[in-house]
């Protein structure tokens, strides 16, 4: 790692940062993706999970914890159908839907553009469109992960485009409708989970506009 007391065109210390910070994605993310299943709930469960949560503040509720496993998924699954499934336009995680009012708009187009910029791709397994909320967060965790390997390896020049594109991202795309679906998920789920989980990406991505440098609208219809 270059020290950047030592030169003018050194790179910030902050691998370690964006690894973090990377890893607060990926569970956002793992969350919105598809229903908890039984590896996931263990891993919510986990002490360290806790601790992470205790760290930001704030509980986290899994429903049902002192009964069996398979009656917390049989919950949450239901749940989470609910929501994202089955609601329709009443509650879409997607951002073409939010912004436009149709399926697999412009925005998801547009989305589809950057992730090339990046070298990311959705998973041909994947039946989500690329402006899914879930694919969008799993973007930012590759662009941090990509900005890490960028700071360990002193690589200033992948570390400006990585950063820039993290920006150009979170402006134009998902800093442009989290709030509106984050705080409609809270009035309309019945799950502490959700509830809980809406509540903390918020927060994180609130720290995440902020951080970047920009103003999420939180006027969107």
């Amino acid at each position: 790692m270059i020290d950047r007391d030592t030169t003018e065109t050194a790179l910030p210390v902050g691998a370690e940062e964006a690894r973090a910070r990377a890893n607060l994605y990926a569970l956002a993310s793992r969350v919105f993706m598809r229903e908890v299943d039984g590896a996931f709930l263990d891993v919510l469960k986990s002490g360290h999970m806790k601790h992470a949560f205790a760290d930001t503040g704030m509980g986290l509720t899994v429903e049902g914890a002192a009964g069996s496993d398979s009656e917390v998924l049989e919950v949450l699954g239901v749940e989470y159908a609910a929501l994202f499934l089955v609601s329709g336009n009443i509650l879409s995680p997607y951002e073409s839907v939010s912004k436009e009012g149709r399926l697999c708009g412009k925005a998801a187009t547009k989305a589809a553009s950057f992730y090339k910029k990046a070298w990311f791709e959705v998973p041909r397994s994947s039946t989500l469109f690329p402006d899914h909320f879930a694919i969008e967060l799993e973007f930012m965790e590759h662009l941090l992960d990509t900005e890490a390997r960028a700071l360990e390896e002193s690589d200033e020049a992948l570390f400006r485009r990585t950063r820039e594109l993290e920006a150009g991202f979170m402006s134009s795309h998902l800093g442009t409708w989290y709030r509106p679906f984050l705080e409609k998920v809270q009035r309309v789920t019945e799950s502490p989970f959700y509830r809980d989980m809406a509540s903390f990406t918020m927060d994180f991505l609130d720290s995440e506009v902020e951080y970047l440098g920009m103003e999420a609208d939180a006027h969107l219809p």
